[in-house]
């Protein structure tokens, strides 16, 4: 799922994170980067980059997970959940 980035204290390089539909296809089948986020507030887990996409869930605060991906301006993270 997609979380905003604002909300997450990356740990790890986020530059290097694969971009959506760019450095390679659609991220349905993620791959571990080694990058990981804590999470600064509550958050909704979305399906896609955006506000736009529907809502697959809540992830609390404080939670930490494996970020797989990034959109193509890095405000939203693709997250293992």
């Amino acid at each position: 799922g997609w979380v905003n980035t604002f909300y997450v204290t990356v740990n790890g390089n986020m530059l290097a994170l694969p971009v959506e539909g760019v450095s390679q296809p659609p991220l349905s089948q993620p791959r571990s980067t080694g990058v990981r986020g804590k999470l600064t507030s509550g958050l909704r887990l979305r399906t896609g980059p955006g506000t736009n996409y529907p809502q697959i869930g809540d992830l609390e605060w404080g939670a930490v997970v494996d970020i797989v991906g990034r959109n193509a301006n890095s405000s939203w993270l693709q997250v293992q959940y």
